[in-house]
């Protein structure tokens, strides 16, 4: 995930929102969330975050809207990805692999709280030869072209539509 904003305390709340430690919000299912760089690239703070979901990231995007007052022990309350957005004013791209299923997922969401991209792609590894031989290295198949290539921060927040 790359997630954009002009505000850096609002990254640093995203990931405590990621990691259960917020008490008024939480997102879908993330067993992990851990920021490996940090960087200012013209007026954007912007955090590259790896982690793990449960299966899908499609719930932090697409979810029923009924399921969002859910409540977490703590009191805080489940919130799509696209919501947070726009009341913390980020922006995020996030890739994701799933290779047990057989899919790759890719969405972008500005700081407005509009999704920008909402797509999914059949993908797989494959770990042996046509003869049942154990590969060195896994290929792939299937999948996007660029996944992992992460949009210019201004596209992730919103401020430009280039793609």
């Amino acid at each position: 995930m790359r997630a954009v904003s002009k505000d850096k305390n609002a990254l640093d709340r995203l990931v405590k929102i990621m990691e259960y430690k917020d008490n008024e919000y939480y997102i879908y299912r993330c067993f992990s969330a851990e920021v490996y760089d940090r960087a200012e690239v013209e007026d954007f703070f912007v955090l590259l975050i790896d982690g793990d979901v449960a299966w899908s990231c499609d719930q932090w995007f697409n979810a029923e809207d009924e399921e969002v007052p859910n409540k977490d022990g703590n009191g805080a309350h489940l919130i799509r990805l696209d919501a947070l957005c726009k009341k913390l004013k980020i922006g995020m791209e996030v890739w994701s692999q799933e290779p047990g299923i057989g899919f790759e997922e890719h969405y972008i969401v500005n700081a407005d709280g509009k999704i920008i991209v909402n797509d999914c792609a059949d993908w797989c590894r494959i770990w042996e030869d046509e003869d049942g031989e154990e590969l060195d290295q896994p290929e792939e198949e299937g999948g996007f072209y660029n996944y992992g290539s992460y949009a210019d921060p201004k596209v992730i927040y919103g401020r430009s539509r280039k793609l």
